[in-house]
């Protein structure tokens, strides 16, 4: 979310401090969508159409690129 490519689609540092101090929940992001948020995968045909909560995107990025 706060590396987006597209400036106007990041969270203003106030929406930050508020997913930090867990004051607003993160929002839930579709895999299938996240290459909106920036980021993309190189395997997409293994993707599902779900939902999950934002902390779990860096887990599933990093399985479906194959590790780090």
């Amino acid at each position: 979310m706060c590396s987006h490519s597209e400036p106007l689609a990041r969270p203003s540092m106030r929406q930050v401090v508020q997913y930090l101090e867990r004051d607003i929940p993160l929002p839930a992001l579709s895999l299938l969508s996240l290459s909106s948020y920036g980021l993309t995968f190189g395997h997409q045909e293994l993707v599902e159409d779900k939902t999950v909560p934002y902390t779990s995107v860096s887990i599933a990025e990093s399985v479906l690129s194959g590790g780090r």
